[in-house]
């Protein structure tokens, strides 16, 4: 890999983790008319009346599918879900499909592995909450029932909270955090820590982290998703409805569609139309889902991600070797003319035009085209970009193991205290013999900043990759180990033979 392609990554993953900073402070939203900003007086944030700081013994848990599901008992809300087929990931929720009426206490009638039924009733109003969690595919209804025992009418405001996303946090999961909106042309993707107010589509509405995401849709009557802060740390998902009337002995029901589970295309597709729409990577995205479409194929064949990503590495290597060898040769050219160009800057210092024609004569004499290598590294760069961003956010790393390495979606960290993470480490040498490699004889200022580089980028590249997910940095590892060996072969096959 020569050290155009290395520049050229190493900018695109400054570029990048500029970006992902910007858009944590400065996040485009679509100016579409559905979205209005609110200031504070006319979005107020709607709080439960009981506290936030509960107590376990306040919270009931049941199992189900291989998923825990945590309640709190007094306001019926969804905590947590804890998905014990992705190495028990906590998927937080804060206070999760929770009614925001302030006067009620909820207890439990039923809780079971197929479903939860809490019911708050005083003088004047009984509510039931139903959520069935029996289909396997992440799918859950929403059933509320809220009947007027009075013999007055009783204004109720319907609002639902489908949860609470911390915002307090600046690390790497933060910026994959988002809130979303099914629009007729499209997914509608919002800051969490922005307020707004979106108005009924007749679609969908949730928030995701990095690997898993909860989705709602209304079935019953139009509801108006409004994001509100609640102080500095944190922010509510509040669908909201204009307040009901109940008559006497009148019953109001509501019913939704949920999704609580991982960002894969083939769940979220059974859910309802165009929720895979939510897995989205980016500008390059096709590129990226064809990339793990390849993995979980190797994966299947091999049962190992760590493998599957061993073979998608080599695949790599070998279906870009045509434009990593043009690359090569192209570079090998112009070191070829690089002496020859420097006596032409010395003998034409002071006559630019003159030394720009004789360069591109000499160019036209060696039939060099000094962009010859450009066009492959434009085509490289997308790939290694866009399995970047699809590692990143493969649920299917998660807790996957490999060799020495528990969690292919964390730094390998073979010894946890202090934190040596070995991978990055052998990259880093890997890559300077590398480019020690492909090093050619050059004097002067020329050689000496050859030989700083050579240096510097793998210091660089070892920095930057030191605390990524080591499925990625095990992909960067294996390509520039790839590339070595053959540069190695190729510079033992050129020396002349001793006799």
């Amino acid at each position: 890999m020569n050290k155009r392609l290395i520049l050229a990554i190493a900018l695109s993953f400054f570029v990048m983790l500029i970006w992902s900073r910007l858009t944590q402070r400065f996040y485009p939203i679509d100016t579409q008319e559905v979205i209005t900003e609110q200031t504070e007086t006319e979005l107020a944030p709607v709080v439960p009346a009981f506290d936030i700081e509960q107590t376990t013994e306040d919270q009931v848990s049941v199992i189900s599918q291989d998923r825990e599901f945590i309640f709190d008992l007094p306001s019926a809300c969804l905590k947590k879900v804890i998905f014990q087929n992705f190495g028990d990931y906590v998927f937080d929720l804060g206070y999760g499909i929770c009614l925001t009426r302030q006067d009620l206490v909820f207890r439990q009638q039923q809780l079971t592995s197929q479903e939860a039924v809490f019911i708050a009733e005083n003088s004047n109003l009984k509510i039931t909450k139903q959520l069935d969690y029996s289909n396997p595919d992440f799918l859950l209804i929403l059933n509320i029932k809220i009947e007027n025992l009075s013999d007055q009418s009783i204004a109720y405001p319907a609002d639902l909270i489908l949860g609470l996303i911390d915002i307090s946090s600046s690390g790497l999961d933060a910026r994959f955090k988002e809130v979303f909106v099914k629009q007729p042309e499209g997914i509608l993707r919002l800051p969490p820590s922005k307020e707004t107010k979106v108005k009924h589509s007749g679609e969908f509405f949730g928030f995701r982290d990095r690997y898993f995401c909860a989705i709602i849709k209304p079935m019953t009557f139009p509801e108006t998703l409004a994001v509100s802060r609640l102080g500095r740390k944190q922010s509510q998902l509040v669908l909201s409805r204009p307040e009901i009337n109940l008559a006497p002995g009148q019953i109001e029901q509501a019913q939704y569609e949920i999704y609580i589970g991982p960002q894969k295309i083939e769940p979220l597709g059974l859910f309802t139309d165009g929720a895979d729409k939510i897995v989205y990577y980016g500008f390059f995205d096709p590129i990226s889902k064809m990339l793990l479409r390849a993995l979980r194929f190797f994966a299947r064949l091999v049962h190992n991600w760590g493998f599957a990503i061993v073979i998608l590495s080599v695949a790599i290597f070998f279906l870009l070797f045509p434009l990593s060898l043009k690359q090569m040769r192209s570079t090998k050219e112009m070191q070829y003319l690089q002496p020859h160009i420097e006596e032409l800057r010395k003998f034409h210092k002071d006559n630019p035009q003159k030394l720009n024609k004789e360069v591109l004569e000499l160019y036209k004499t060696h039939k060099v085209n000094p962009l010859g290598g450009c066009l492959p590294l434009l085509l490289q760069i997308p790939i290694f970009i866009s399995l970047y961003q699809g590692l990143m956010r493969s649920i299917e790393l998660k807790g996957a193991n490999f060799l020495w390495i528990q969690d292919l979606s964390q730094p390998d960290r073979l010894i946890t205290s202090p934190e040596i993470n070995l991978l990055p480490i052998l990259m880093a040498i890997t890559m300077f013999l590398q480019q020690r490699s492909s090093m050619t004889s050059m004097s002067g200022s020329s050689g000496e900043q050859q030989r700083l580089m050579s240096f510097i980028f793998p210091i660089m590249f070892g920095f930057i990759f030191y605390r990524m997910p080591s499925g990625l940095v095990l992909y960067w590892f294996l390509n520039s180990t790839l590339m070595f060996i053959y540069q190695t072969r190729i510079k033992v096959a050129n020396e002349p033979v001793q006799h």
